[in-house]
């Protein structure tokens, strides 16, 4: 064998000893991180799943912070959400779209359901409602964050179209992105002192390097503000599938409380 295929082995052999690595590791880490189910318990907490009946819909709202693009006018910054606080009741809602009829969903802090009725459209101002923010905005640093975290992304599918260099030639939107690996997302929440391990879907858009602006979680957290919260331990995710393209609602609750 010459030198130059010699050469050229060593060099295939390298992301092939990385997968094989990558998958040894996970299954290390498989035994601590739970796959989200409908109920996942933990020793002082638990991640639910909210079911809902139809197409969850996502919100707008304003916070009370100045939107620095305007200089003549004083705007406030918008934000998207999915779930309501309302601050008299202390219990939660949501609208989602069942066919042509729009409703608006309530529940208590245990994630039971309490009320629906027929919201007349999406943008109605909802009386004493707060919509919760989400703390993992598209700038959100994955990977040195202390309350949510990603500690790991284990490969499964290569998709070898990826590597066509003429994907997408002469279509209106060219390539667009193409992300080389589907798999699962490690995550770990440091949740008001609980440390909850779980994974879900996940993928990566380069074939070898792990740079955090690389991966897509399609996961979003959100929490009770601080001048809310009066003592409650409560959290959701939003999660979408790509795969059945579905959101998927969370509740995180602490059970100790």
């Amino acid at each position: 064998m010459t030198k130059r295929k010699k050469i050229f082995l060593a060099i295939l052999a390298i992301p092939v000893f990385l997968y094989f690595m990558n998958q040894l590791v996970a299954m290390v880490y498989s035994v601590r991180y739970h796959n989200l189910s409908g109920k996942t318990i933990y020793r002082n907490a638990v991640i639910e799943e909210i079911k809902v009946n139809g197409q969850l819909l996502e919100q707008s709202a304003y916070s009370d912070r100045i939107d620095s693009g305007f200089y003549d006018t004083l705007v406030y910054e918008s934000y998207m959400g999915y779930v309501h606080l309302d601050t008299l009741t202390s219990n939660f809602s949501l609208q989602v779209q069942q066919g042509d009829t729009l409703r608006q969903l309530s529940f208590d802090q245990n994630g039971q359901p309490v009320a629906s009725r027929v919201a007349n459209r999406q943008s109605d101002a909802i009386p004493n409602h707060v919509l919760l923010e989400s703390e993992t905005p598209y700038s959100y640093n994955w990977f040195d964050n202390r309350e949510l975290s990603i500690s790991l992304f284990q490969r499964g599918m290569m998709h070898l179209r990826c590597l066509n260099p003429f994907r997408g030639f002469g279509g209106p939107n060219g390539g667009g992105n193409c992300y080389f690996w589907s798999g699962k997302m490690y995550y770990l929440l440091n949740f008001y002192g609980e440390k909850l391990r779980f994974k879900l879907p996940g993928r990566l858009l380069n074939i070898v390097l792990n740079e955090g602006t690389n991966y897509v979680t399609e996961l979003s957290y959100y929490k009770l503000p601080d001048k809310y919260r009066k003592g409650r331990q409560i959290g959701f995710f939003v999660f979408k599938d790509e795969d059945q393209q579905e959101l998927h609602l969370y509740m995180i609750r602490r059970t100790d409380r």
